[in-house]
Order: structure tokens, then sequence, then C-alpha cells
């Protein structure tokens, strides 16, 4: 049987430090590495002012080409730092630029082998997000492509308004 977790939260250095405030039905403590399955979380109302505050922070990071071009060619596995640079065409200093804006925020993770560094995404729900947004974007960019199709049509196909090609096709019989 599922329950409900009640929890009380607060930001500290970009990351959400929480504690649970009640666990119903529960008897005793609820360790920090426990795995719960939960019908619902509630979050009081005021503190989902700081959830929209991290959101905003991280979708802040997304708003550069070359670090969701990094982000995409993590997306399946783990690479590293040299691919990247290869891949990408980024410096080393504007890789690891990169590299530390998505780190400080938990998009990736990264590990050490030798002199080489591996990064991965830390969390795949991060990729399903950007999917969704990449798929949106591409479904707008569809239909607006729609509409200027059609309206070009219209235009060529109304009396007294022929296209350049008829137009040109006409002076040359």
């Amino acid at each position: 049987m599922h329950k409900k977790i009640y929890i009380d939260f607060k930001i500290n250095k970009g990351y959400i430090v929480y504690k649970f405030i009640n666990y119903i039905t529960m008897v005793g403590e609820l360790k920090c590495n426990e795995v719960i399955k939960a019908d619902c979380l509630i979050i009081d109302g005021g503190k989902m002012k700081s959830i929209f505050k991290l959101q905003a922070d991280i979708c802040k990071i997304f708003a550069n080409d070359k670090r969701l071009e990094i982000m995409n060619l993590l997306k399946d596995r783990e690479i590293s730092n040299q691919e990247i640079m290869r891949q990408t065409g980024l410096s080393k200093v504007s890789m690891t630029q990169h590299m530390n804006v998505l780190k400080s925020k938990g998009v990736i993770i990264s590990r050490r082998e030798g002199q080489q560094l591996f990064y991965s995404i830390a969390n795949p729900k991060i990729i399903q997000a950007c999917n969704l947004m990449r798929e949106v974007l591409i479904e707008q960019h569809t239909e607006r492509e729609k509409v200027v199709f059609n309206l070009v049509k219209a235009f060529n196909d109304s009396p007294g308004n022929k296209s350049v090609k008829h137009k040109a096709a006409a002076e040359r019989k």
C-alpha cells in the first residue's frame, strides 16, 4: 500500500535539503537512504516558490546550444572529456567551463580514470525533459512551415498574382 509523504525543505547552495515531516501510517524514523513509494508527495504551497526558483535556475543552463549538444552526446553513454571536445569542437577551457556549470546544477556527474575525465548524465529524466521540449519545438516548426507553405500557395494561386516562376515562363513564350 502506498502512502502520502509530507516534506519540508529549503534550498542550500542550489540543492534541496529536505526532511520528512510526516510519513502517514509509518512507525519509527525514516532513514535517509530508504526507498519510499508514495501515492503523492505533498509540498507546502509556499515551498513551491522555491521549486519554481530551482526550475528557473536549471532552465537557464539549458539556454546554451553547446550545453544542449553536450547533453545530447551524453544521453546514451558515458564519454571522455577528449571525445566531447572532439565532437563539439570546443577548446579544453570552454568545455571545462560548460561541464562545471552542468555539474554545479547536478545535470551531469564525472569520474576520473588516470588522466581522463568521463562524464555522464546524472538522471535520465533530464534527457526525457529535453527530448520532450525538442519534440514540441519540432511540432511548432512543422506547423509554421505548413502555414507559410499554404500562404505562399494561396498567393500564387490567386488571380493576378502569378509567382516569379510563372511570370518568367510567360515572358519566355
